[in-house]
């Protein structure tokens, strides 16, 4: 918070003012966090809650999966497309707020929502890529390279499972997620310096369309513990 040390020393009247001002900002950040917690991001806060359950509109888009895919030697990057994700069309996302939530909450409880989903999504990709055949066929009859690319796949999906609050929070701050450094080194088949930049896009939230009367969380929760 920016102090003016100058009206500060002014006449008390001007100094009030000045202080009045610092005063109403701070007001206001607790306001935004009161009403925050009136929604479950995803859950709510002690003390908050039930909500209802509204509709979301917007799209998860110009996503990106980072990677280095070592071949002979490393230092070819590699920028795959998230394919995108429309909702509620292709998915669904939702706010799950108290009655009166401000505009504001409700916005930002979509893009916490659509940011689980996101990082959900991510999950469940790198465990189909680890299944698909054609993920290591590059690799031709080489099993060394095909165990570093499941190798570097599975340690993605750990890492983002065991960081899932910080991948739901750089989306929510539309930040790059790094995924730490698989430990295959630098031989063919790994996939180095992995990351993920995901964003969720929100273009609505529509109060009058109540999916669920009654909702305890969020529709998008963290995955389970091991």
């Amino acid at each position: 918070m920016i102090r003016s040390t100058v009206e500060c020393r002014l006449v008390l009247a001007l100094a009030l003012a000045a202080c009045s001002a610092e005063w109403d900002g701070e007001e206001s950040e607790s306001r935004s966090a009161r009403s925050l917690d009136s929604c479950a991001t995803p859950q709510f806060a002690d003390g908050a809650g039930p909500g209802t359950l509204v509709r979301c509109e917007g799209q998860l888009a110009k996503s990106f999966f980072y990677y280095d895919q070592c071949k002979l030697a490393c230092g070819n990057p590699v920028k795959k497309p998230v394919e995108p994700v429309a909702f509620p069309a292709d998915d669904e996302v939702g706010a799950c707020c108290e009655a009166g939530a401000s505009a504001e909450a409700l916005a930002a409880t979509c893009k916490s929502d659509c940011a689980h989903g996101a990082c959900l999504g991510a999950l469940l990709r790198f465990d189909e890529l680890i299944t698909d055949p054609t993920t290591t066929a590059p690799c031709g009859g080489l099993a060394g390279c095909k165990a570093r690319v499941l190798q570097s796949l599975t340690h993605y999906k750990n890492f983002l499972a065991a960081n899932f609050a910080a991948c739901v929070q750089a989306v929510v701050a539309d930040q790059l997620f790094p995924l730490g450094e698989p430990p295959c080194g630098p031989f063919a088949g790994c996939l180095k310096t992995g990351s993920l930049e995901l964003h969720c896009e929100i273009s609505g939230v529509y109060d009058d369309v109540v999916l669920e009367p009654v909702c305890e969380q969020a529709l998008n929760q963290p995955p389970a513990a091991p």
